[in-house]
């Protein structure tokens, strides 16, 4: 089963991601813990694909919904959180999901939200 273990960022007063780390943690550290992460759900035979986001500001919002194709080009900042970066994993069970999940928090330094895909079934 597939499941998507997300990070999720404040937004600065800029448009830029605040990263929720504390003070003593360097990025070089995020991103050693991460890419050691990344070896290990591969290792693992889990890895399928991860991904960071850039700032909501380089984004765009697509609504077709309407007979006009609009595009807003600076998203909608009524919210004060993004989706900052993700990783789609392939686990036998939510538990194995959870256990990745707590490993990816302790590697981010931030709460990790985890949620199955659908199946073919569900969609």
């Amino acid at each position: 089963m597939h499941y998507l273990l997300s990070v999720q960022h404040r937004i600065s007063p800029t448009g830029d991601y605040q990263l929720s780390v504390p003070d003593h943690v360097s990025t070089d550290d995020l991103f050693t813990a991460v890419a050691a992460l990344n070896a290990d759900l591969a290792t693992q035979g889990a890895w399928v694909f991860a991904g960071g986001l850039q700032a909501p500001s380089e984004g765009c919002v697509v609504d077709a919904s309407g007979p006009e194709v609009l595009v807003t080009d600076d998203p909608d900042t009524r919210t004060n959180e993004f989706l900052g970066g993700f990783w789609v994993i392939d686990t036998t069970d939510r538990e194995t999901a959870l256990d990745w999940a707590r490993r990816a928090s302790a590697a981010v330094r931030q709460e990790i939200h985890v949620r199955p895909f659908q199946t073919a079934t569900e969609a």
